[in-house]
């Protein structure tokens, strides 16, 4: 049967020196409330949309129907708003997209 050395390795060197565990554990305390501490914080972050999707369902409706009762009123509405860089609408069986990116 082998024996294993229980006097050598670093958790027999910890329990033999208590003071230097407990420095060490003072040591990761502090890390870690230094890191919490210093880690930046926001609830709502600021960020940019540079694109808008309008998605319109129009059930039991063909692409041109769609396309003349949402997308072509709609289009008609927005056609005036400044900032519009580029328009794209899609008119699919039963539902509108229009794609709006701005500056």
């Amino acid at each position: 049967m082998s024996s294993i050395d229980t006097k050598s390795g670093i958790i027999a060197w910890f329990a033999r020196n208590s003071v230097a565990a407990n420095l060490l554990m003072i040591m990761i305390i502090l890390g870690g409330i230094n890191g919490i501490l210093k880690v930046q914080k926001q609830v709502f972050p600021a960020i940019t949309v540079n694109a808008i999707t309008i998605q319109v369902p129009y059930l039991g409706a063909a692409p041109q129907e769609v396309e003349q009762g949402v997308i072509l009123k709609i289009e008609e509405a927005i056609k005036n708003l400044e900032g519009i860089k580029k328009l794209t609408s899609t008119a699919r069986e039963g539902l509108a997209s229009i794609n709006i990116e701005h500056f």
